[in-house]
């Protein structure tokens, strides 16, 4: 016979529901969001300038990880998911003012993405507070599931409010409208989210701390598939819609962008599901590999799909879901599973750090090669830089 769980031994506590509610709602907003390229477009922007504003945009975010880490650790992961929700209310509400591609664009998009980067910080932090150690990937893996269905809701959302075209001052207004709608439902479940029985709190500490705690536990090599893994989700989040209005492509009744996401993060969510627990039975390596290598070809088979073939979208939308569900908690379990939890801000606060490093510096390059180039040497590109960071990371640790 085995033995009863204890409620130290409890993952899916009431707890884990109203976090799993909170990011449903965020990346919700977030998935709305991913439209912003078509609204740079509609300010007068390019495609390369669309990274530019991206790049810029989360530049904020990059350099206060280290600050978001330490206050994670100092104030305690439901006050900096507090602070992440104003912020990224604050950036929303800025766009709104905006009527032209005015400096103060960058400004607006920072504070959507320091906003996120406070938000996902503390969640996977809350995330692997409440979970058993033996547990931690299998939550980091549940919570993405939540992520997924925001993931699927977001787009569909669009469509429903917002339509299909033509995309007017009007439009754009309501979809800053919808992102605050959506952002209503988890700034009003954090006045339920209890706080973590495990959450140890430190002093205050400034960037020579934060860069002590990093050396300390340093995770290796896996951070460079961490910063790939940024570079892949440019694809999805910032050129797709571009892409897709660039080249033409649409399907006759039905929201192209929809259906990918749909395909996407249904099947992404769906394999998760399955799969939440494998890390921890097989081996976070393995189940990572077989993340990279979905990705990687995900971005080959993008450049099978044009105006006349549009069905074949659903190549890459399984593909890079099914990498987006076996990459991200076997990956992020492997970084953070070097921090202790009073460091745990800390560690997570590195690892969404070198994920934005990877996504500002190659928004901006993917941005110039799909405007001077093609948007097949885009998507090529992004490849070929993960094909040799999985290189790199494989080729010194194994996959055992």
């Amino acid at each position: 016979m085995t033995s009863p769980k204890t409620d130290h031994d409890r993952l899916y506590t009431p707890a884990f529901a109203v976090m799993f509610l909170g990011q449903i709602g965020f990346v919700m907003s977030n998935a709305v969001i991913a439209h912003y390229g078509r609204f740079i477009k509609h300010l007068g922007g390019s495609v390369d300038t669309v990274g530019q504003i991206t790049a810029g945009g989360m530049v904020a975010s990059l350099v206060l990880r280290p600050w978001i880490g330490q206050l994670i650790n100092f104030l305690g992961t439901k006050n900096t998911l507090a602070i992440g929700y104003v912020v990224f209310a604050s950036g929303t509400a800025g766009n709104l003012l905006l009527d032209d591609l005015h400096w103060t664009i960058y400004l607006f998009r920072g504070g959507l993405a320091l906003g996120a980067a406070f938000v996902f910080s503390s969640m996977l932090t809350y995330a692997t507070l409440i979970a058993p150690d033996s547990r931690r990937a299998e939550a980091i893996g549940s919570l993405g599931v939540a992520g997924f269905i925001g993931l699927m809701v977001g787009p569909a959302l669009w469509d429903l409010v917002l339509g299909t075209g033509p995309y007017t001052d009007g439009v754009f207004d309501r979809m800053f409208m919808t992102v605050m709608g959506c952002l209503a439902l988890p700034a009003l479940l954090i006045l339920i989210l209890p706080v973590p029985e495990r959450e140890e709190r430190s002093g205050p500490s400034g960037l020579l701390t934060f860069f002590a705690i990093a050396r300390k536990n340093w995770p290796g090599t896996v951070i460079a598939v961490n910063a790939g893994f940024g570079m892949c989700m440019t694809i999805p989040l910032t050129f797709f819609t571009r892409w897709i209005d660039d080249k033409g492509i649409q399907l006759e009744g039905m929201s192209f962008v929809t259906l990918f996401f749909l395909i996407y993060a249904g099947w992404g969510m769906s394999l998760r599901i399955l799969t939440r627990q494998l890390p921890d039975r097989i081996g976070r390596r393995k189940v990572l590999l077989a993340g990279v290598v979905s990705m990687f070809f995900g971005m080959l088979t993008y450049t099978l799909v044009t105006a006349d073939n549009p069905y074949l979208i659903v190549i890459p939308a399984f593909l890079c879901g099914s990498g987006h569900a076996l990459i991200y908690h076997s990956m992020t379990s492997i970084i953070l599973s070097e921090f202790s939890p009073s460091e745990r801000g800390s560690g997570t606060a590195l690892a969404t750090m070198t994920f934005d490093g990877g996504h500002i510096l190659m928004s901006w390059i993917l941005g110039i090669i799909a405007k001077q180039v093609s948007y097949d040497a885009m998507f090529l590109t992004v490849a070929g830089v993960l094909a040799a960071v999985s290189v790199l990371y494989f080729g010194r640790n194994g996959i055992r």
